[in-house]
């Protein structure tokens, strides 16, 4: 899918697709692109497209910016051919331009997603995470705070740079820059290089349905059978972002094209066998078990 439009200014990946030939593409831009399985459309208007996401029942959403300089995220159903807007649900940080970094649907139908904002100074400011609930229109804010009573009402300290959220049963799992959080109900965890981590400036989580939790950094990939943490020997290159595909198999972004473990090799793909160029941003699995992945030049949609 060889077009400068749709990676121009891109910041991140998601896809969301109600049938195979049927997808919406946000990239972070104004930009929200439909996918008909031949061409592409463009349904945004001035406003960011943050992100899109499948829910449980297969609608799309769209998560992009309010009217109001950025200083909130609303969310948009596709219904009957049109966005419609859902007014009870908004996202709010304390600055300007709020931008989403990971953003996934958790098993129990809350969305979770990371925030920042830009201060006064126009420094971009870590803002935690934020679960919704669509349905009661409710938002939960949670990072770690000074303030003590902040427990007491419920918000998990967790960092507040956070680059991926991944889920295995009732656990949530998050990646940032002080590496490896688990969090059971209120109990919160972060693993540390003094835990096994070869490094703590982590830039994704995913999770199996076999119980595996993997991380990426640049210093390979981490894993986590439940006990500690060890670094395969095939993983051991600088990854820039993970994807959970079919069959368990793993699928690394790198900059040395796309990479997929099966749990014991690892297979690659790189501009002699149809990428566009090697260096691979980041990826998303789509609901159909397709790969789609991220360069400067355009993007890439893998079938295994």
């Amino acid at each position: 899918l060889r077009t400068g439009q749709l990676t121009r200014e891109a910041q991140r990946l998601s896809v969301a697709c109600q049938t195979q030939q049927d997808c919406f593409i946000a990239l972070g831009t104004t930009k929200l692109w439909h996918w008909d399985g031949t061409s592409f459309t463009n349904h945004g208007d001035s406003r960011v497209v943050h992100a899109v996401l499948r829910l449980a029942d297969g609608r799309v959403i769209a998560l992009r910016d309010g009217h109001s300089e950025g200083k909130n995220v609303t969310f948009a159903l596709f219904s009957e051919d049109k966005w419609v807007d859902q007014p009870a649900v908004k996202v709010e940080v304390p600055g300007r331009h709020a931008q989403l970094g990971a953003v996934r649907l958790a098993p129990d139908g809350l969305v979770w997603l990371s925030l920042s904002y830009q201060d006064k100074q126009g420094s971009r400011v870590p803002y935690g995470i934020a679960a919704v609930d669509l349905e009661l229109g409710t938002v939960f804010y949670h990072r770690a705070s000074f303030d003590k009573e902040a427990t007491k009402q419920g918000i998990l300290p967790v960092p507040v740079d956070i680059s991926g959220i991944a889920f295995l049963d009732d656990t949530l799992w998050l990646s940032s820059s002080q590496g490896a959080t688990r969090v059971i109900g209120e109990e919160v965890k972060t693993f540390i290089e003094a835990d096994g981590l070869r490094s703590e400036l982590l830039r994704a989580v995913v999770c199996s349905s076999g119980g595996m939790v993997y991380t990426a950094s640049s210093r390979g990939v981490g894993t986590w059978d439940g006990e500690r943490w060890t670094y395969p020997d095939e993983l051991r290159t600088s990854i820039n972002d993970l994807a959970m595909g079919k069959n368990r198999h793993l699928w690394l972004a790198t900059d040395r094209g796309l990479g997929v473990y099966d749990g014991a090799n690892t297979k690659r793909l790189d501009t002699s066998r149809g990428l566009l160029e090697n260096r691979v941003l980041d990826l998303e699995s789509d609901s159909f078990g397709r790969i789609w992945l991220r360069s400067e030049q355009g993007l890439v949609v893998v079938s295994p």
